[in-house]
Formats: structure tokens, C-alpha cells, sequence
């Protein structure tokens, strides 16, 4: 029987949000070396890395954008730079996280813009630099994720 060509409602054309879960695994680079980072990769089977930093340069040698691109794809990682999930309020420490989830908010086209990114299967690591999950805008991002009804699992490194 043929389909109407009645539109659809705006949740069916959200993506993922009614299918399956998405994997996520939550990590910081902080206390790692390029290849502690990568094992731990491994350990976990990730698939693709969104870095959501919003300046994707380090200190640290081998975590800038470039170096890690270039390790994470000799390692059969892709690698995925999205600047609008960086957190633009990180020099307010104290404020930083709240102040971050009122920019979500008030900008959901950035959920959108990550969730692009995660979708197709298979364990997604989501990259920032704090080892500590709950210390850093990932956890903020992807509790909205959450809230916007994308169906995820989240995962944190031991």
C-alpha cells in the first residue's frame, strides 16, 4: 500500500532520537600520554572522537588538533572537531558549567550540530581536556543531549 504524502511531524524528522542508543564515551586527555590516550581508546572500541573543545590547540604534545587527528587516524579513529559544542565560557571556572548550560539552551541548534556527529553506530568518544567528567562541559552537553531526547549510553574512562 502506497504511503500518504501527508508530512511528517517535526519528531520524525529528528534525528535518533526514537532509534536506537547511541554510545558515548566521556574522556579528558589530562594525566594522559598520546599513548595511554590511545590505549584507553581501544579498550573502550571507539570508533570515531568528537573533540568539543572550543580551541582545539594543547600544551600538551600530541593533543592539538592536528598531532591528535593525524594519531587517532594512523590508530583507525576519525577524529571530529565540533566548535559550536565548545564551552566559550571556560575562564570563569567557577561559573563556567551553568553559564555553559543557559548557552545550550538558548542555542539547541548546538545539540543538533554534535548529534550529527555520533549518529551511525558505534562507540563515540566525546574529547575535552578534564580527566574528571563532572568537571567539564561534556557533562553538561551531553546531560542536554540527554534532556533533548537522544537516546545515549555514556560511558567514563576508570
Amino acid at each position: 500500500m502506497p504511503r500518504s504524502n501527508a508530512k511528517q511531524s517535526p519528531k520524525a524528522s529528528r534525528p535518533r532520537r526514537s532509534r536506537g542508543i547511541a554510545r558515548l564515551l566521556s574522556i579528558g586527555y589530562e594525566g594522559h600520554t598520546p599513548e595511554t590516550f590511545v590505549e584507553e581508546l581501544d579498550r573502550h572500541g571507539v570508533k570515531r572522537l568528537i573533540d568539543v573543545r572550543a580551541l582545539p590547540f594543547s600544551r600538551k604534545k600530541g593533543f592539538s588538533k592536528n598531532p591528535l587527528r593525524e594519531m587517532l587516524e594512523a590508530n583507525g579513529i576519525e577524529y571530529i572537531h565540533c566548535r559550536a559544542a565548545g564551552n566559550p565560557f571556560r575562564e570563569k571556572k567557577e561559573a563556567s558549567l551553568p553559564i555553559y548550560a543557559m548557552h545550550l539552551a538558548e542555542h539547541p541548534e548546538i545539540l543538533s550540530e554534535f548529534a550529527a556527529h555520533f549518529l551511525g553506530g558505534g562507540m563515540t568518544a566525546v574529547l575535552c581536556y578534564e580527566r574528571d567528567h563532572e568537571q567539564c562541559h561534556r557533562s553538561v552537553l551531553l546531560q542536554a543531549i540527554s534532556e533533548a531526547g537522544w537516546k545515549i549510553s555514556v560511558a567514563r574512562p576508570n
